[in-house]
């Protein structure tokens, strides 16, 4: 009598778990709406020597470059972009471990520094406003432990600006 009760109960509970299944049903629609044509908006990058670039004639170990300004203006199409900018230093290979790269925003002494990797130096104005330009002072140091062979060599220095998009 039990195993009929059990067995009715669970005939019952799978008819109405079925009938629930079948007896919903859910409709939808989607209908594309045209927008206005629309274009993405760009950015740009110049950057220029004020006056001459870093000066290093007869690098010695523990000798540094003078220092040089290098102006940033970026162009972007839109008004809301936000950017940060990093200051990269390529040199001749053999030199990679040797020479390295002050960059600093505005002053040269006590200016915010410019970093060549992550996330960059954000401009004050948050670099919101197109045709921002930012002045970065560069100087160029000679390790002090620098090996005798390369002595003579050309050091072939490089600076290379990045201004990437920021989400904030």
């Amino acid at each position: 009598m039990r195993t009929a009760r059990v067995g009715g109960i669970l005939g019952v509970a799978l008819a109405l778990f079925a009938g629930a299944l079948t007896a919903n049903a859910f409709w939808g629609v989607q209908r594309d709406i045209p927008v206005s044509a629309t274009t993405t908006g760009d950015l740009s990058v110049s950057a220029t020597w004020n006056g001459a670039p870093p000066s290093w004639t007869d690098a010695m170990p523990g000798s540094s470059s003078t220092t040089a300004t290098l102006r940033i203006v970026v162009g972007a199409k839109g008004d809301t972009l936000r950017w940060a900018l990093k200051v990269q230093l390529g040199v001749a290979s053999e030199f990679a471990d040797w020479v390295t790269m002050t960059a600093r925003a505005g002053d040269c002494s006590t200016g915010a520094m410019v970093p060549s990797t992550g996330a960059g130096y954000v401009p004050p104005q948050g670099g919101s406003a197109p045709g921002g330009t930012v002045d970065v002072c560069v100087r160029l140091s000679l390790s002090a432990n620098a090996p005798s062979t390369l002595a003579g060599r050309q050091i072939s220095p490089t600076v290379t600006a990045i201004v990437e998009q920021r989400s904030e």
